[in-house]
């Protein structure tokens, strides 16, 4: 019997679809022409139907005009079937033609307005611009800097103005009077006043070697007595 109905439905197939497509059309055709067509029923459901159109009860029911069910009616209010409402941004959004056209307004960039953007640039700016600087030269940075490092001797006749400043700076609260007069010199007396420093320190360690030495002598000489004397007393005993 299966085979049967295989065939029986591989034959009827393409009559099946024809007819189909033909109901499709007419139907089509009505709804264009303004007429209402109604979706197709089930069977059972057909039956119900056409029982209850030709029930003139039921018929005279639908007729009969209600007022309280329409002011019923009318103060339901459905708002599921309401579209939602979509949210639409007013700031314009990051693009590749929005940076290019505000590619030099802060204001668009961060957010703000101008005059809480001045105020954080005030109090709280990444760094202080200076348009008025002193040109140095890297040489004379790296030989300031070897000076003060102490990498450098200091007694070199091209760094005495640099000494002077820098002691001039220093706290001279602790200096000592004699060294503070000194500085306040000028340059050639000072160098003379140092020479003869220089000439009186030579001559005072000149005599205190010798005054060294003649201490040594003495030394030696009461060593000597203190010897004879020892020799003496063992001879006696």
């Amino acid at each position: 019997m299966g085979w049967i109905k295989r065939i029986a439905n591989a034959a009827t197939k393409d009559w099946k679809n024809a007819n189909a497509q033909w109901k499709d059309v007419v139907k089509i055709q009505k709804i264009q022409e303004g007429e209402k067509v109604l979706p197709p029923k089930h069977p059972s459901e057909l039956k119900a139907f056409e029982e209850a159109a030709n029930d003139p009860k039921l018929k005279e029911l639908i007729d009969k005009k209600d007022e309280q069910l329409i002011e019923n009616v009318n103060k339901i209010k459905i708002e599921s079937t309401d579209p939602p409402e979509r949210w639409t941004a007013t700031k314009q959004l990051p693009s590749r033609e929005s940076e290019f056209e505000h590619r030099n307004d802060p204001i668009w960039q961060y957010g703000i307005d101008a005059e809480k953007l001045d105020v954080m640039w005030q109090y709280f700016r990444p760094f202080e611009r200076n348009d008025t600087q002193r040109i140095v030269r890297k040489q004379d940075l790296k030989a300031l800097e070897d000076i003060v490092e102490g990498r450098l001797d200091l007694m070199q006749k091209e760094y005495q103005p640099i000494i002077e400043a820098m002691s001039r700076k220093k706290d001279k609260s602790h200096r000592h009077a004699f060294a503070q007069k000194l500085l306040e010199m000028p340059s050639a007396e000072r160098q003379e006043y140092l020479k003869m420093l220089a000439q009186k320190q030579q001559a005072e360690k000149k005599r205190l070697d010798a005054r060294l030495e003649e201490m040594k002598l003495l030394d030696d000489e009461f060593k000597k007595q203190a010897e004879d004397e020892e020799q003496k007393e063992k001879t006696k005993k």
